[in-house]
This record gives C-alpha cells, sequence and structure tokens, in this order.
C-alpha cells in the first residue's frame, strides 16, 4: 500500500499477524502510533512507514524480528529517544531514522551494526523550522 494517498489510522491488529513480514505504507497520510507488540512475531524483514504522520516513540519489540534487514521511519513526527536495542538487530542493513523529533543521544551502540554497509543511519534530532542536525553513522 506503499504511495496511495491513504489517511487514517492503521488498526492496531496488524502487529499481532503471526506471519507479518514485509509491513510497508510509506508516502501516505497515515496518522498512528506502532504499537509495543510491533515486531514481537519475529517474522518482520521489512518495516517501511516512511514519510507519514507517525507519532509517539519506536516500541523495543521492533529489534524482536532477527530477521529485520530495513527499518526506515524517515519524515515522521516519532518522539522519545532512539531505542538502543536497535543494536541488537544484527541483520539490519537499512536505518533511516531522518526527519523526526528524537531527543537524546545516538546510542554508542548502534555503531555494532556492522550490515549497514553503504546504507548511513540518518538521524534528525531536533526538527526545527527548515533546520535539522543529520548525523551520518556506517560502518564501513
Amino acid at each position: 500500500v506503499w504511495n496511495n494517498g491513504l489517511t487514517g489510522s492503521i488498526p492496531p491488529e496488524v502487529a499481532s499477524l503471526p506471519s507479518l513480514q514485509v509491513f510497508r505504507v510509506a508516502q501516505n497520510n497515515m496518522v498512528w502510533i506502532i504499537p509495543s507488540s510491533m515486531g514481537s512475531n519475529g517474522q518482520l524483514l521489512r518495516f517501511d512507514v516512511t514519510d507519514n504522520n507517525m507519532v509517539g516513540p519506536v516500541p523495543n519489540s521492533l529489534s524482536s524480528s532477527a530477521g529485520l534487514v530495513r527499518l526506515q521511519l524517515g519524515k515522521n513526527e516519532f518522539t522519545g529517544t532512539i531505542p538502543a536495542v536497535l543494536a541488537n538487530i544484527g541483520s539490519l542493513e537499512t536505518l533511516t531514522l531522518n526527519e523526526n523529533s528524537f531527543s537524546g543521544p545516538v546510542p554508542n551502540a548502534l555503531g555494532s551494526l556492522n550490515k549497514l554497509g553503504t546504507y548511513p543511519l540518518h538521524c534528525c534530532l531536533k526538527k526545527k523550522k527548515n533546520t535539522c542536525l543529520y548525523l551520518y553513522l556506517t560502518t564501513k
């Protein structure tokens, strides 16, 4: 359902789907708080909510999917700190966190993500009128 002009929220029951592997609703107008159980099925390979109106914190449960390769959360309104447990996803090749409203430091543990390769970690800690501090982290 990528880039379909969808609006509204996503039912929280989506997080409970036992075989959910790919969740991609990027470039819509979805307003949603990611359920605290998202990813806890351990099957998630790709999670992409880029360029929506997602709010709230990023749940630690996303790190429960050991095979997660792409975690794309950029261009939303996520708040709170960046969960250090994301560093537990050893399979992660893409991590985008740009243009959100995170606070606090970027966890040092993210430096252990050795499969990021040429995909940098884009991290905007504070979003204000046309200004953003971008940090780029690559492990290679």
